[in-house]
């Protein structure tokens, strides 16, 4: 056994000194922690099991295989917020800086508040329930990009106030959106749900109406062989087109009624 007797305690007053003591020889080098009401930059290092507590997170970088678990944690700062190869597990978080995921698994699990962009790259995989997906600033304009290959799955989530869309996918990546509790795109310029490109699926099955005023922006656009589904919705009202298509495909059904504003429903766009 190491002796650490003599080893001078690092300070502990910012969350990334807390996890630099947790990890240096006068802590243990502990590979699993726990660190509750700390602010600051925060660098979890590889092969880590970390719990944060009530934290507020100015950056966050997370990568080779370590699991992160945070617990009414802010996102907020101007640093950058990456996590690769690695899962984040969270709970009752306010995300309000943008979060790129790579090759990495999210789940937010119930009582979020995610007020800006996720991204997910190399297959990421984001699962969201119960939870509220609301812009914060103009910054905030779409809530979810997946890209080569990643899937989003959506339960009962509240869904406004990002101006362009609230879904994209492209390059083969998968979004599906069930039971939605909250469908608003008041104030927002675009206003479009989905913009779907190069061979990927949205999915969206919605009990309630979706009525959208003011929107831009088609309500579904689909380019480049993808495929948007539509199921039981009782009607969708736009001020814009509700689908474009070019060698796309768009499914609808158990849909009552389409409305559009404009002098057609679709258009096929090449």
């Amino acid at each position: 056994m190491t002796d650490t007797s003599s080893q001078t305690a690092p300070p502990r007053d910012t969350l990334q000194a807390e996890i630099a003591y947790q990890t240096s020889p006068a802590g243990g080098k502990m590979t699993t922690f726990i660190i509750r009401d700390k602010t600051g930059t925060c660098n979890i290092p590889a092969y880590t099991n970390a719990r944060l507590i009530n934290c507020t997170l100015q950056s966050l970088v997370v990568s080779n295989a370590s699991i992160l678990y945070l617990n009414t944690c802010t996102l907020e700062g101007t640093g950058t917020y990456n996590v690769t190869n690695s899962a984040v597990l969270a709970e009752s978080i306010k995300v309000n800086a943008p979060v790129t995921f790579t090759n990495s698994k999210v789940e937010f699990s119930s009582d979020c508040k995610i007020g800006q962009n996720i991204t997910l790259r190399s297959t990421s995989y984001l699962k969201s329930n119960g939870n509220t997906w609301q812009g914060k600033n103009s910054k905030a304009s779409i809530a979810i990009t997946a890209l080569d290959g990643s899937r989003v799955e959506s339960i009962k989530d509240a869904w406004s106030q990002w101006s362009d869309y609230f879904w994209k996918a492209t390059t083969n990546s998968i979004i599906k959106v069930t039971n939605p509790v909250k469908i608003d795109h008041t104030g927002d310029t675009g206003g479009g749900l989905s913009l779907i490109d190069d061979s990927s699926v949205m999915v969206l099955s919605h009990p309630l109406a979706i009525s959208l005023t003011g929107n831009t922006n088609p309500v579904f656009t689909a380019t480049k062989n993808s495929r948007i589904e539509l199921y039981n919705t009782p009607s969708v009202i736009s001020d814009s087109i509700i689908f474009q298509l070019d060698t796309s495909k768009g499914i609808i059904r158990n849909v009552t009624s389409l409305k559009s504003n404009k002098e057609e429903i679709g258009r096929a766009h090449v």
